[in-house]
């Protein structure tokens, strides 16, 4: 077991010495991130300039805008015009699958890597996370915060450390894997069985070189483990209970799952009175449609 944490900790080291390169300058994934949330002061050409400093970035969103999704088949020619299409929060999601997607090549995963599940799944994860979290907002005490679109963000990097693994250790990913079928148990736990750490952790040592925000890097780390977070612990657990739906799903009869319930105890009524919007959130085939945007 030792030379298994061994191996783990040396995985770790050198994925902090050595993290995948982006397909970009590396202090654009920084400042584009800053620049496409709801409270940035920064206009919309003023974002279409940073975009366009990543040409493989610039003509990404230009193809999103133009697609049949959005109804404006070459309808849209310039990059400002595209933002403005795509708008911030979905232009946040296209940054990160494109990041993802040019570091981590699928041609680096192994063949039998569920790429396209697990993509959906983030994207089903973060659009339950902000769903739970915008229905949390308006019943926080006075002068507390809850930035839902932050989790939305944290969510739709939760499992990246699979996709590292994947990518890095293929062996360790595929005997991972076997233990999880062979004991029927979730990935995480097989890892923990297996070396010791989770892909929670792995993840959050690659978005810490990547120089961005410790509130992911803190919500992913800890997903499996809500428990143990010391920063951030109601954000850690609506992205904890958004990943046990996007899992679990919801039963017919109308009843949010235990588990769920019990990491957020305190909004359990909240929860179940707005049951019908997290079902039709879990159903939505939006899931399916953004993760084009990873290909």
């Amino acid at each position: 077991m030792s030379t298994k944490i061994n191996e783990a900790h040396d995985f770790l080291n050198s994925l902090a010495a050595n993290p995948p390169k982006l397909p970009y300058e590396p202090t654009l994934l920084p400042k584009l991130f800053r620049n496409l949330s709801d409270d940035s002061r920064m206009s919309m050409d003023g974002v279409a300039k940073l975009v366009e400093r990543s040409q493989g970035l610039a003509a990404k969103v230009l193809q999103i805008a133009n697609s049949a999704c959005y109804g404006l088949q070459g309808g849209v020619t310039s990059l400002t015009k595209a933002v403005k299409v795509l708008g911030l929060l979905e232009l946040r999601s296209l940054v990160l699958f494109f990041s993802v997607s040019g570091a981590i090549p699928r041609s680096t995963l192994p063949k039998a890597f569920p790429s396209q599940n697990l993509w959906e799944h983030q994207i089903r994860t973060a659009l339950l996370g902000r769903q739970i979290a915008l229905q949390i907002q308006d019943k926080l005490p006075s002068g507390s915060e809850l930035d839902a679109d932050s989790i939305y963000t944290a969510a739709l990097l939760h499992d990246l450390g699979k996709v590292i693994l994947a990518a890095r250790k293929p062996e360790v990913w595929a005997a991972i894997t076997e233990i999880s079928n062979a004991q029927k148990c979730d990935f995480a736990t097989a890892e923990d069985i297996y070396w010791g750490i989770d892909h929670g952790t792995v993840a959050a040592m690659l978005l810490q070189a990547w120089d961005l925000p410790e509130l992911l890097t803190q919500m992913i780390s800890w997903h499996h483990h809500p428990e143990l977070a010391s920063e951030y612990k109601l954000e850690v657990h609506i992205l904890a209970a958004a990943n046990h739906l996007a899992v679990s799903g919801l039963p017919e009869e109308g009843q949010i799952p235990a588990p769920v319930l019990t990491l957020l105890p305190q909004y359990a009524p909240l929860l179940q009175q707005n049951f019908a919007a997290l079902q039709e959130t879990l159903l939505s085939d939006r899931a399916g449609l953004m993760a084009g945007f990873a290909a």
